[in-house]
Formats: C-alpha cells, sequence, structure tokens
C-alpha cells in the first residue's frame, strides 16, 4: 500500500489528472461493455424477431384477404337477413315457426314444386337445412324443416 501512495506522490499535478482522466475512461468504457452492450443485442434480436413476425403475419393477411368476398357485391346480391313471414302464400303458406337458439323449426303448407323451390329460397337468406320431413296433408305437403343460420357453429 505503501508503494501505491508513493507512486501517487511521486507524480507532477499534470500526471496525476491524466492518471485520473485514463482510469475514469477506462471504468466507463468498462461499465458501457457490462450496461448498453447486453441490451442492445437484446434489441437487436427483438427488431429481428418483430421483422420475422410482421412477415408471418402479412402471408396471413394475404391468405385472409384472398377469402374475402369480392367488394363489386351490392346489398343485394349478399345474403338477405331471414324472416319466416317471408314464406307468403305464392311460394308457401307458414303454418309454424318455432326459434331456436340460431335457427329453428319452419313448418310450411306448400305444393310439391313450392317445396323444391323452399331450399333455393333458403339459401338466398343463408340458412342451412339440418332436416326436414314431408308429408301429404290434405292435398298439399306439410314440410318441416330444421333450419340453422350458416355463419353460426
Amino acid at each position: 500500500m505503501q508503494r501505491c501512495l508513493d507512486f501517487w506522490y511521486g507524480l507532477t499535478g499534470r500526471g496525476r489528472v491524466a492518471l485520473w482522466l485514463m482510469l475514469t475512461c477506462c471504468l466507463a468504457v468498462c461499465l458501457w461493455w457490462i450496461a448498453i452492450r447486453p441490451p442492445e443485442k437484446r434489441l437487436t434480436q427483438l427488431k429481428s424477431d418483430r421483422a420475422a413476425r410482421q412477415l408471418t403475419l402479412r402471408q396471413h393477411y394475404l391468405k385472409t384477404h384472398a377469402l374475402r368476398p369480392p367488394e363489386g357485391l351490392t346489398e343485394s346480391e349478399s345474403a338477405r337477413a331471414f324472416s319466416p313471414l317471408d314464406f307468403a302464400p305464392p311460394h308457401a303458406s307458414l303454418t309454424r315457426w318455432q326459434p331456436a337458439l340460431h335457427g329453428g323449426e319452419l313448418e310450411l303448407a306448400a305444393q310439391w314444386a313450392q317445396a323444391v323451390a323452399t331450399f333455393a329460397r333458403l339459401a338466398e337468406y343463408d340458412m342451412v337445412v339440418r332436416g326436414f320431413t314431408l308429408e301429404p296433408e290434405g292435398g298439399q305437403l306439410r314440410f318441416t324443416l330444421q333450419l340453422e343460420a350458416a355463419n353460426d357453429p
């Protein structure tokens, strides 16, 4: 310990300042190396991960964008809201409607030709027929349909 103090006191004022500045700079470089450099590496890694995720998301977006309907569709071409009251006498007469959570049971009295056309009309409303029964009833058919909305699970 005595040697270090002898060395320090043996230096001139300028030598002490120069040595002090050199030690301070070395300490600053060491602190930079320890404290700042690892977060910089982590930041670089995070940036590369972000770029990879953006590329993946862009690819998923392009896939889902291809599944969207064309933008030129008008309101009349898209699916209309379903209403059992639309099955009026020119097409068939509504006998009974029992609503359910995602659809319901529709009972119609119709001729055979109107019963066949009912499926096409339900497709316009974006409704799926899960089951149906046909029974003759006094010159007409009693047509019972179990319906479910196509966009519901």
